[in-house]
């Protein structure tokens, strides 16, 4: 089975995640997105809230799934019999700091692959941390999360 794991804390989840989820979904058998927990983190958003939003997300995707978990993310594939991750780039910085992960990731297990999706132009610029700053300011992030997000986070904020 190809089954891949894509990392990330999705603190919210964005389109432009969103975007690689349902791509990677049409080339492997089995996506398993899992929010890392970083005990040094201080999230905007709880782990219950994240797994919700990215659920809801993805009704239509048969074949992901989501989970959480903690430590180093190849260990996490192994974990779950993955043999590849999906790591999405939007621009040159993205590039070499996945580099540098990705050389790490080889040193600890060269059996998993790393495999760099570069998001689609429209959603270059989104990151988590920019609509988490926008949300911060009460200006609306509709259009940089997908709607069953978008829904939750209004729900939570009121």
């Amino acid at each position: 089975m190809n089954k891949a794991l894509y990392p990330g804390s999705f603190d919210p989840i964005t389109v432009g995640h969103l975007d690689i989820i349902t791509r990677a979904s049409k080339i492997f058998d089995e996506i398993i997105v899992v929010i890392m927990i970083n005990p040094h983190k201080n999230y905007y958003f709880n782990q219950d809230d994240r797994i919700k939003m990215i659920q809801d997300s993805i009704v239509q995707l048969d074949n992901v799934k989501v989970i959480i978990g903690s430590g180093l993310s190849v260990d996490v594939a192994v974990l779950h019999h993955c043999n590849s991750m999906i790591r999405g780039i939007r621009n040159n910085n993205d590039f070499d700091n996945e580099m540098i992960l990705n050389h790490y990731n080889k040193a600890l297990n060269n059996q998993i692959e790393t495999v760099f999706m570069i998001t689609d132009p429209k959603y270059s610029f989104i990151s988590s941390s920019g609509v988490k700053d926008i949300l911060k300011n009460n200006k609306s992030i509709k259009e940089f999360v997908p709607k069953a997000a978008f829904d939750l986070i209004e729900k939570l904020n009121k």
